[in-house]
């Protein structure tokens, strides 16, 4: 769970997406992040870690927060990019200052479009995920897990008003693409330590 300290504290899901020798790194929501603000990791072992901003703008959907430590206690998810069925599923939720809840629910549509703000339609990037939690800004961008342990999707909002359970999920492949893009590469996960060297030979600090 990660931590905006401001006039009162904020709290948003993040979720551990590649770790190095040396580094730690966390996917969340970019627009959770204000300039120059604090952000403070709770991991579910009761550690507590200052991170900071490295990619990823609003506009994005999705930022990448960075540790200048290896966690160990924690594991980085494993994209499941295999066909999606009407099955169970189990998304961990904060439960706020610094505690976890898990929800079971069923993905009742395992595949459908979806329309941009330009009303432009995206195929087959989404699923509909049913559970019993009704805070959806708090789940945003909670990994929906498989049944084999690796993360189907991401919770991005209501998948409608008639029924404030079910959760419309990007799926970890489009996940995945829009890391390449912020990261301009493919192997993503190469690229993160290429981006902090560019960070630091610009002298930039690593804020929003």
């Amino acid at each position: 769970m990660i931590e905006r300290t401001d006039e009162q504290p904020k709290f948003c899901v993040g979720c551990v997406i590649h770790k190095s020798e040396t580094d730690t790194y966390i996917l969340t929501q970019s627009k959770f992040i204000t300039r120059n603000c604090r952000l403070i990791i709770h991991f579910s072992v009761g550690e507590k870690l200052d991170a900071q901003w490295l990619t990823g703008r609003e506009g994005d959907q999705s930022a990448v927060l960075h540790l200048g430590v290896q966690h160990h206690a924690s594991t980085p998810i494993q994209f499941y990019n295999g066909s999606i069925g009407y099955s169970e599923a189990l998304c961990i939720v904060p439960k706020e200052p610094s505690s976890f809840q898990r929800f079971w629910g069923r993905i009742t549509k395992p595949s459908c479009a979806s329309a941009r703000d330009d009303g432009t339609v995206v195929p087959n990037m989404h699923f509909i995920y049913n559970c019993h939690h009704e805070g959806t800004a708090l789940m945003t961008p909670a990994p929906v897990f498989h049944q084999d342990g690796g993360v189907s999707g991401f919770v991005v909002t209501d998948a409608g008003k008639a029924d404030i359970h079910s959760k419309l999920c990007l799926k970890a492949m489009a996940v995945e693409m829009k890391l390449q893009t912020l990261l301009d590469s493919d192997n993503w996960r190469v690229n993160f330590r290429f981006l902090l060297i560019l960070f630091w030979k610009k002298g930039m600090k690593l804020t929003a």
